[in-house]
């Protein structure tokens, strides 16, 4: 819309579900920094990469937490905009399960749900035996990190555990 002698962009997006707004914030900000500078906006110089701002995204807007249950499980949803068997793909087979860095812990008693929506693919994963093990809880809620960045980039982004164990700790 015009103002002045400029143009302001309104940009929106409704997302799919809560656990993509990370994703999707930090590759945004990546597109839009390339606009601004194609568009003279901004100095010319280094284009930000979705990774130099995704951590900063992950703390903000989530994914959220596991969902305890009351016999030690915990479950997590998440939505990918994949095929609902490429999902299952990666989660099944061992070197993809290896590629997004959860084989060390393939062996854990996990249950994988896997369903089509209108958007992609939502996905659920049930540990079976988190208990009350802060660590572990995190421990999966950044693998499941990794694995969304695998699924939309095809690539290993590493992520760092520790920083949600105390918020794993509140609500064991």
């Amino acid at each position: 819309m015009p103002e002045g002698d400029d143009t302001v962009l309104v940009f929106t997006q409704l997302l799919s579900h809560q656990s993509v707004a990370a994703r999707n914030g930090s590759g945004w900000h990546m597109c839009l920094d390339v606009l601004d500078r194609l568009l003279g906006a901004a100095p010319a110089g280094d284009i930000v990469s979705w990774t130099d701002v995704y951590d900063d995204y992950l703390e903000r807007l989530g994914p959220a937490l596991g969902v305890p249950s009351g016999d030690g499980a915990m479950t997590w949803e998440r939505s990918t905009h994949v095929e609902p068997d490429r999902a299952r793909s990666v989660t099944s087979e061992p070197a993809e399960i290896d590629a997004w860095g959860g084989s060390e812990h393939a062996a854990d008693p996990v249950r994988w749900d896997v369903e089509r929506t209108e958007h992609g693919t939502l996905y659920r994963l049930t540990h079976k035996a988190i208990g009350d093990d802060a660590e572990l809880a995190a421990t999966w809620h950044a693998l499941l990190i990794q694995l969304d960045i695998y699924l939309a980039a095809g690539q290993l982004v590493p992520v760092e555990s520790k920083g949600w164990i105390a918020d794993y700790e509140a609500v064991l």
